[in-house]
């Protein structure tokens, strides 16, 4: 039985933000006041001129200005929170560094305070960067407060804030508070170099009252917190709705929850908590949860993840790639090579639920315990993982190479789940499974203990968002599963069965070669200057390729494009006037079809 490792106390408690503007500054307000509820005015767009840290000359008037008459990023903030409506603000290509040390709520010192609804439109995260200089300003680089009730942010990177001013100071990066149905959506943003506290890229706190906060291509990147929370840091209230996709949260560093952290307002916890074909990986956690913590899902309503990569995450104590207290649903994913302490991949703590479908766990190592996953019993409470038509393959340490389950009470069920290729022992204990498959005979599945052959080749790209691990041909996990229970597409979103019976492991593989990619469009000549190549979907495949040459079948190759998971290709600009031959490839686990060359002429009109 492992003892818990001690972990700093982490409090919910809204902390007041202390307003401090010296007594002779009157320069920003000009003929208004912070008490002024703001022009009669809505919609407008300003257009920022400047990348100065400059103030707006009068508020009064609705004129973003600054002293020298430019408009300052600052200074158009300052005049949409004096604006009755939305606003929006367009930052062109540029560094805009803030130079105002001081705290306040204000939009005067310090960080860009937002205090009613807005979009922020950058130029791309690439060409617009909002610069915190936190070691000048002392704070944060953006803070939403709870007013602002409907914000939007893209095309901008947010970096180099600091909230290290109180001990329970969060976002470093950017601080925005719900306040009863608000929402926060954020999409194409790169937040780096943060550092606070807790939350040092992105602090999201929800109220109980169904706020909403929906992040799209995100790249968190390199922040760092003294306790919880290196990247994002999520606290969701009642009927409160979080969602992040297609993001990128690296390289992170905490004490716990280096990558993202999870956690919920209250018992009934929200309507929805999703991350979505995200990539996870390279966070450092000095004590637990290198990937992602988890304290949410409760009331029925688990934390949903799918399609989702955690990899090379680490943290000293427990849980590498997720550390899990609360009621989790991973789906469709994969985590690999993580490793720590105890439980390399997964750590499930005491009270904590996990249930894994379709899931893939190698290469993950713990130095003690629990290569995979470890399941813990503490004092007087236990932790449940269900694994489902999963596969967990090539993972160490030196007791329960796959799975360690406390002895003392805790508990893991199986179904069609392979566990292979373990050093150490693959179970610490006999645990039994349903159709289960392992390569030696720790795990107590019965028959289907100490099989020779499972098959498993490389981990890699064979199709899906994920990497998975696809039986060879004659592996003892063809066919091998029970359809009672089993999902209905593996964790690709290949269709269950394709073969005689249902797969035993993460994937479903379809015996045969892929069908032949039939032509749709476009047919003899199209307008262009962009195409849809559009072909038939055939069965057994893993994903497509494209090449596309011009002029002739041998000619010079203008664009390819490979991993494609549907039967449509959008093609970048082409010449006019010009014939090109494009062709398909379709990829499958057990080989590989082309189709003819299609030509197509591009009018010159």
């Amino acid at each position: 039985m492992s003892s818990r490792m001690s972990t700093p106390f982490r409090t919910l408690t809204t902390i007041a933000t202390v307003i401090v503007v010296p007594a002779a500054f009157t320069g920003g307000l000009g003929s208004a006041t912070a008490a002024s509820l703001g022009h009669a005015v809505a919609g407008r767009t300003f257009i920022v001129t400047t990348t100065a840290d400059t103030v707006d000359a009068d508020v009064g008037t609705p004129k973003c200005a600054d002293a020298h008459g430019k408009c300052s990023l600052r200074a158009a903030i300052m005049q949409a929170n004096f604006d009755v409506g939305p606003d929006t603000i367009k930052i062109p290509a540029g560094t805009y560094r803030l130079t105002r040390k001081g705290l306040d709520d204000l939009d005067v010192l310090g960080d860009l305070d937002i205090a009613h609804s807005l979009t922020l439109q950058g130029a791309g995260a690439a060409k617009t960067i909002i610069d915190g200089n936190g070691k000048v300003t002392g704070d944060r680089v953006v803070q939403v407060l709870g007013t602002a009730t409907d914000v939007t942010i893209s095309g901008v990177t947010i970096r180099g804030g600091t909230a290290l001013d109180g001990t329970f100071d969060e976002g470093g990066g950017l601080n925005w508070a719900g306040q009863g149905g608000n929402k926060l959506v954020m999409t194409h943003v790169v937040v780096t170099g943060n550092q606070a506290y807790y939350d040092a890229g992105l602090e999201l706190n929800f109220s109980n009252d169904g706020d909403v906060a929906t992040l799209t291509d995100l790249t968190v990147q390199d922040n760092h917190a003294t306790s919880a929370a290196g990247g994002v840091g999520v606290h969701v209230g009642t009927l409160g709705t979080f969602l992040m996709r297609d993001s990128l949260v690296v390289a992170n560093r905490a004490y716990e929850g280096a990558g993202v952290y999870l956690d919920s307002n209250g018992p009934s916890d929200a309507k929805s908590i999703q991350i979505r074909h995200t990539v996870v990986a390279s966070n450092q956690a000095s004590g637990l949860s290198g990937g992602l913590e988890n304290h949410a899902g409760y009331g029925g309503k688990p934390v949903l993840i799918v399609g989702t990569y955690f990899h090379d995450n680490t943290a000293k104590f427990q849980g590498g790639g997720i550390g899990n207290y609360g009621n989790l649903h991973l789906n469709s994913s994969t985590v690999e090579a993580n490793s720590s302490g105890l439980g390399g991949g997964i750590y499930d703590y005491e009270g904590g639920l996990a249930t894994l479908t379709n899931d893939t766990l190698a290469a993950n190592a713990a130095t003690t315990e629990g290569g995979a996953v470890y399941v813990e019993f503490f004092i007087h409470g236990m932790a449940d993982v269900a694994f489902r038509s999963s596969t967990l393959s090539g993972n160490s340490a030196p007791t329960g190479g796959g799975v360690f389950v406390d002895p003392a009470g805790a508990r893991a069920s199986f179904a069609n789940t392979i566990i292979a290729k373990g050093t150490g022992a693959n179970c610490n204990e006999n645990l039994a499974g349903l159709t289960s498959l392992s390569d030696d005979s720790s795990c107590g599945f019965g028959v289907g203990d100490g099989i020779a052959n499972l098959g498993l080749g490389p981990i890699g790209a064979h199709g899906g968002f994920t990497r998975t691990l696809v039986p060879g041909v004659g592996s003892a996990a063809l066919d091998a599963g029970t359809a009672a229970g089993a999902p209905a597409t593996d964790q690709r979103g290949i269709t269950r069965p394709m073969g005689g019976g249902v797969d035993v492991g993460a994937v479903e593989v379809c015996p045969a070669a892929p069908g032949l990619p039939a032509r749709v469009a476009p047919l003899g000549s199209a307008k262009g200057p962009r195409l849809t190549l559009d072909w038939k979907n055939v069965a057994c495949i893993q994903s497509y390729s494209v090449v596309i040459r011009a002029g002739s079948a041998k000619g010079k190759i203008v664009q390819s494009k490979a991993g494609l998971l549907t039967s449509t290709f959008r093609t970048k600009k082409l010449a006019k006037g010009t014939t090109y031959f494009w062709r398909v490839s379709a990829i499958g686990d057990r080989g590989t079809t082309l189709s003819g060359w299609h030509r197509v002429r591009l009018k010159s009109t």
